[in-house]
């Protein structure tokens, strides 16, 4: 991705996470994607935890999802859209403080069941799953989803916009007007 197409989406994402305030940006990050994922995380200065709750071996967490906070000018930021944008890395999200109810939220979205009652790892952080999940759902399921999280950011398939999921009008909102689609369930597309 040329540094252009990087700055963009940086400043489209900040741009998503300033329309309120007290507003963080955050990432869910799939370390599975690729082996370097876990250390470029751990090792960073922003803030994260793993979706996986409790004590788990090495070999798990080098796999698994984290929650990602960023600050203002994060390097992992610009690393992860530097080396993961259209690899299906994670997805990003804005939300509100405290994060103990964000973080609970995520990890209950971690296993779903399907209509015969078996019990699958739903994998909603990989944007490829993302964008076909979120539209199926109803006014109480997005409600349920989104928890305390205001926006969904998740690469197009393209790779060369970002799609913004919201199911309050507000935060897709423009000086121009709402843009994108006005689902029948209450979620709103914008795409960048």
């Amino acid at each position: 991705m040329e540094s252009s197409q990087i700055e963009r989406v940086i400043a489209r994402l900040w741009q998503g996470a300033h329309r309120q305030p007290d507003q963080f940006l955050c990432a869910i990050v799939d370390a599975a994607r690729e082996p370097t994922i876990h250390r470029t995380i751990v090792e960073s200065d922003s803030d994260h935890w793993c979706l996986i709750a409790g004590d788990i071996p090495l070999d798990l967490a080098e796999a698994a999802p984290y929650l990602v906070i960023f600050e203002e000018g994060a390097a992992l930021l610009q690393t992860l859209i530097e080396r993961g944008w259209g690899d299906s890395w994670g997805v990003f999200l804005t939300a509100q403080p405290p994060f103990e109810g964000l973080l609970e939220t995520l990890r209950s979205h971690l296993v779903a069941q399907l209509p015969d009652g078996e019990r699958v790892h739903l994998r909603y952080y990989d944007p490829r799953v993302a964008r076909r999940l979120l539209p199926t759902f109803n006014a109480a399921e997005l409600e349920t989803f989104f928890g305390p999280v205001t926006c969904w950011f998740v690469e197009n398939e393209d790779d060369e916009r970002i799609v913004e999921y919201s199911h309050d009008p507000r935060f897709t909102a423009t000086a121009e007007g709402l843009v994108g689609i006005d689902h029948p369930s209450g979620l709103y597309q914008r795409y960048w």
